[in-house]
């Protein structure tokens, strides 16, 4: 009986004079993003002037779902999946056959962030890095009507209007660990955006994005520090 108890006591107090450190390898978060799209207001074509689609949008706002996977010391692996609705379009709207077009992107991300931090400084709280990403988006445009009869009568055209398209994102990562269960991820990135659409001048969709989410920590490495 005695054997038992004094290997617990053993153990305790091995944990109340030494520092323990908790690494997390899997963290699976929720939180919000926001876009601004860069896109100029006007696009130039064959000396004739068009209102861009993305640059005539205010800064959407959204929801973001994230996980990621420590591979080794200094590299993480995950995915991110983005639902940004956008606001009231402020282009000129006699430009366009159809009126009133409203907008809302959904977006999935393979993520690779590369820890710069250990390089510079030992923290155990909070680490910055790279984030690099491919980007699959799915674009989805409505119209509310057409602004001439004529159109819809004589050359009728559908009112809403899906693309998915490709490109890439690269910003700055931003982890606080607030404990051995939580954390808070703030991701600033530029992201750029190849498109294709039958109704809009825009080639390509340019924004800069915040997304700040809460973490919850899986899957955890427990080290002991001793002096």
């Amino acid at each position: 009986m005695k054997k038992p108890a004094i290997i617990l006591i053993v153990v305790f107090y091995s944990i109340m004079l030494n520092g323990q450190f908790v690494e997390n390898r899997l963290q699976v978060g929720i939180g919000s993003n926001f876009t601004f799209p860069v896109n100029p207001d006007q696009i130039s074509r064959d000396h004739f002037y068009y209102p861009s689609l993305y640059g005539n949008y205010p800064a959407g706002i959204g929801g973001t779902l994230m996980l990621d996977y420590k591979v080794t010391k200094t590299i993480r692996v995950g995915i991110q999946l983005e639902k940004t609705r956008f606001g009231s379009w402020k282009g000129d709207p006699e430009i366009f056959i159809l009126e009133n077009p409203t907008l809302s992107q959904s977006t999935f991300s393979f993520c690779g962030l590369f820890k710069l931090s250990d390089y510079l400084f030992y923290s155990d709280i909070i680490s910055f890095g790279i984030l690099v990403a491919p980007v699959i988006s799915g674009i989805n445009m409505h119209w509310k009507g057409y602004i001439l009869p004529y159109y819809s009568d004589n050359y009728p055209l559908p009112t809403t209007e899906y693309r998915t398209n490709y490109g890439i994102k690269t910003g700055l990562n931003v982890m606080y660990e607030i404990n051995n269960l939580i954390g808070l991820r703030t991701d600033l990135y530029y992201q750029y955006i190849n498109m294709e659409s039958l109704y809009i001048m825009d080639k390509s969709f340019h924004s800069v994005n915040i997304s700040i989410c809460l973490y919850l920590k899986f899957l955890k490495n427990r080290y002991f520090i001793y002096d």
